[in-house]
Formats: C-alpha cells, sequence, structure tokens
C-alpha cells in the first residue's frame, strides 16, 4: 500500500530562496529567440551519402551564409540558423567553387537554402516536441564549437569533453586523470539554459596491450570491462569475450552475427578481444 500524500504546503507561491546553480542563460542574436531552419539544394545535385564533398561545398561559403541567415549550424542537408532580423531570412543561393580535398577535382555548385520552418524559443514551454527539436540543433552546435578547441576530444557522445593534452599522472600507481567538462544545453522553466561542470576521467597509464601484454591473471577477467579507442571519436567498447588462435582473416561469430576480423596488419595475433558497442566489431589485441 502506498503512503498518503502529505498536502500542499502553504508557502507554495509565497516563499523563494536564491541559489546558485551552474546553468548560464543562452544570449540570441534576435530579441525574439527565432531560428529558421532550411533545406540544403545542390545544382547540381550531390548524392546524399557525399557526406564529405556537402560540408565542404557549404563550409567553402560560411562567410556569405552566416552574412544572409545568421550563424548557423549543417546537420545533413539541413540548416537551422538564428538570424539578426528574423524578417529578412528566407530561401537564398550561393555559387560554391571549390577544389574538392580528397580526389583534388574542381567543383562548382550552386547552394539553395530554401527556408522550410521557424522555431520560435519563447513557446518551448507549451510544445515539448519543438522543445526536443531545437534542444537538437543547439546541442549539435555546441559539440561542433567544442570540438575545435585545441585539445578537446569527446568521449562517448557523452557531452563529456577532455583535454588529452594535459594528463595528470598518479604517482606510485598506474593511473592517470583527464581532466575536463560536462556541457550541454537543457530546458528549464521553458528556456535554453547551458549546463557547464567539471569533469575528470581516470584511465589507467598503459595501453590495453600492454595490460594483455604482462597481466598473468588469464584474458577472462577482462570480460565485461570497458575500453577507450583513442583514436576517432574516442569511443568506449565493452569487451563481449575472447577469440583463441584467430587471424586478422579470420571469421567468427558474436550473438549469432557472423563477422570477419579485419586488420591493416596482416600479422598473426594469439588472441583476438571482440569488442561491441551496439552490436559486433573487433580489433586485435595488438593494436588497442
Amino acid at each position: 500500500m502506498l503512503p498518503t500524500r502529505p498536502k500542499q504546503s502553504t508557502l507554495i507561491g509565497k516563499y523563494h530562496e536564491n541559489i546558485i546553480t551552474n546553468y548560464y542563460d543562452l544570449a540570441f542574436f534576435n530579441e525574439d529567440k527565432i531560428f529558421n531552419q532550411f533545406e540544403v539544394v545542390f545544382d547540381p545535385e550531390i548524392p546524399r551519402d557525399s557526406r564529405k564533398l556537402i560540408r565542404q561545398a557549404v563550409q567553402n561559403i560560411e562567410g556569405e551564409i552566416i552574412n544572409k541567415v545568421g550563424p548557423y549550424v549543417l546537420k545533413g542537408t539541413i540548416v537551422w540558423a538564428s538570424p539578426k532580423d528574423p524578417k529578412n531570412s528566407e530561401s537564398v543561393s550561393f555559387k560554391s567553387k571549390f577544389v574538392e580535398k580528397d580526389s583534388k577535382v574542381e567543383h562548382e555548385f550552386v547552394v539553395k537554402l530554401q527556408k522550410t520552418k521557424t522555431f520560435n524559443m519563447n513557446k518551448l514551454y507549451d510544445d515539448p516536441k519543438l522543445a526536443q527539436q531545437v534542444l537538437q540543433v543547439l546541442n549539435s552546435q555546441l559539440k561542433s564549437k567544442m570540438s575545435r578547441l585545441p585539445g578537446l576530444k569527446e568521449f562517448n557522445k557523452s557531452s563529456k569533453f577532455y583535454n588529452v593534452n594535459s594528463e595528470c599522472v598518479v604517482e606510485d600507481s598506474c593511473l592517470k586523470v583527464m581532466k575536463g567538462f560536462f556541457t550541454s544545453i537543457h530546458i528549464l522553466n521553458g528556456q535554453p539554459k547551458l549546463l557547464v561542470d567539471v569533469s575528470t576521467r581516470v584511465l589507467r597509464n598503459e595501453s590495453f596491450a600492454d595490460t594483455l601484454r604482462y597481466d598473468k591473471g588469464g584474458f577472462q577477467h577482462f570480460v565485461g570491462r570497458p575500453v577507450i579507442a583513442d583514436y576517432g571519436n574516442y569511443r568506449i567498447y565493452k569487451i563481449e569475450g575472447t577469440i583463441h588462435n584467430q587471424t586478422p582473416e579470420s571469421e567468427s561469430s558474436c550473438k549469432g552475427s557472423k563477422f570477419r576480423i579485419a586488420s591493416p596488419s596482416k600479422l598473426t595475433t594469439e588472441l583476438i578481444i571482440a569488442i561491441s558497442s551496439n552490436g559486433c566489431s573487433s580489433r586485435p589485441s595488438r593494436n588497442i
């Protein structure tokens, strides 16, 4: 049986207390707190899966876009922008001429930004679906800016950014500490607020390959433990199990799915660690 709910306090609405929080107000480029959504159309057409080419075509005219529609964030073929004057932000076109970084091929496109929707930040309290969409836009823009800061890396898409260039080794131990920030945008009382808090991550000082090489306790006790891949986006994986006497070209299975243990190295490894993150993937132990 549930306990009896206490009566509502008579102090509600009559008493308040000022507190200090780590949430901060956001400043927008227009007083109306308006965000515009645009669909990006290319002439000639660029396939949607050509993400690098799309990004380069848009970044090539970044200054012109900001002048016309305001600071923006690009996600796929959608642009969200916060204009200084919402009344002047309609559909616009630009010419983008550049040399592709990978293929060194010269391209020329007409980039059209077709306005599809307007978000009013003052109405977030009444529309939870709108609030969720706006949060995705703002946090995408925040992550984009944070990733450009020297040394900062986001761990596992957790909104926690650590400075990989300022590791602190714990004396007389095999541990090191990485310092950073936990930051994201939340909706509080119908208004977007920026959360900024300090964060630390304690890691082993040696690599996982070194741990395997010198550990005498066997490999089974590593199952279930997390591993950080210190390349790309610093993803965190969980060790699902061990597969013995395999080569990088061997085929194996995990949770009913078959996969090939691919590796740039053609050398035979004595132990392959199967690692999963929303599925099955693998790396040879020497490359972790």
